[in-house]
């Protein structure tokens, strides 16, 4: 199957971005999570960061979610 090409990945991240209300400045942050597998992502340090990876990998998620859909959409 096709990978989807680098305008369809920035859209979803800034679509997940922002229906997860993470501002979009970490866009960047939220791709290399995308890009990385699931199980090579940090765990959260319990430090209060801001944001946290949790939320990070919870807006990458979304993004998985919606590329997918994406993916469904053009091979119909």
């Amino acid at each position: 199957m096709k990978r989807p090409s680098p305008e369809q990945v920035r859209d979803a991240i800034e679509q997940a971005c922002h229906e997860t209300s993470l501002d979009v400045q970490f866009a960047s942050s939220v791709c290399a999570y995308v890009e990385q597998d699931e199980d090579e992502w940090p765990a959260c340090c319990g430090s209060s960061c801001e944001p946290c990876v949790l939320t990070l990998e919870h807006t990458a998620r979304r993004a998985l979610i919606i590329l997918e859909g994406t993916k469904r959409k053009r091979a119909s």
